[in-house]
């Protein structure tokens, strides 16, 4: 009970933690309200954790919020971070890697090396050619623009945009979509939402009122018990 409550009580934290975290990039408790639940759609569609999923899009939404970009912009870097972290199979800790990546260039409004190379380019693996594509050049003369500061915010959009053509196009999402970890964690998910949902009414009061009461068992009966452990204990010695 208290395994399956602990657990029921962090996913409660955390949905309420990633609402707190909507807000700062909403104009009211309703549309926060909305994204969330837009984003809890996207997770179980493509078979994404939602904890960690709703994180990286309030991360990516903050961001290109204190960037000055539109919100339809933010949606579209969010789907291309989780599109293509289905296509390539990532882990949570990968994909968290990516969507981090994803907020670090909007943060900077450019785009550096680091967040390039080292965090794009050991998970996604076809993100060199396709951003080189995207603006028009090759990879030498990606790398040589990127040097100058030459790379910021337009080519990042255009390059989100690209990637999920190109996850889609090669039908790599769509086999992404289809595996056994996506339909495992999909089940998770409808798992969780119904839990909370519940906990957030009555269920919670209830799992509430049964700690305090086991609480208040175990402490007034330690003298109790006590007693039977040193009766036991004689025994076997």
């Amino acid at each position: 009970v208290l395994a399956g409550g602990a657990a029921l009580r962090r996913s409660i934290s955390d949905f309420q933690a990633i609402e707190a975290t909507m807000l700062s990039s909403s104009a009211s408790s309703e549309e926060a309200r909305k994204k969330f639940e837009w984003v809890q759609n996207i997770a179980t569609t493509f078979g994404a954790p939602i904890a960690e999923t709703s994180k990286g899009f309030a991360k990516i939404a903050a961001a290109a919020n204190e960037a000055g970009i539109s919100g339809d912009s933010a949606k579209n870097v969010f789907m291309a971070a989780t599109e293509a972290s289905v296509a390539f199979g990532l882990s949570a800790d990968d994909t968290a890697g990516v969507m981090r990546a994803f907020t670090q260039i909007l943060g900077k409004q450019q785009v550096m090396m680091e967040e390039l190379k080292l965090q794009l380019g050991d998970r996604l693996p076809t993100v060199m050619g396709i951003f080189a594509q995207s603006a028009g050049v090759g990879t030498k003369e990606l790398f040589k623009m990127i040097e100058q500061g030459q790379v910021g915010t337009e080519e990042f959009l255009k390059f989100a945009t690209a990637m999920r053509e190109n996850v889609r196009a090669s039908g790599a999402l769509a086999a992404g979509m289809r595996t056994l970890a996506r339909e495992e964690q999909r089940f998770l998910n409808e798992f969780q939402k119904t839990a909370v949902f519940a906990a957030q009414g009555d269920l919670e009061d209830s799992y509430k009122s049964l700690l305090v009461t086991g609480k208040d068992f175990f402490k007034e009966t330690a003298q109790g018990w006590k007693f039977i452990a040193d009766v036991i204990g004689s025994s076997l010695s």
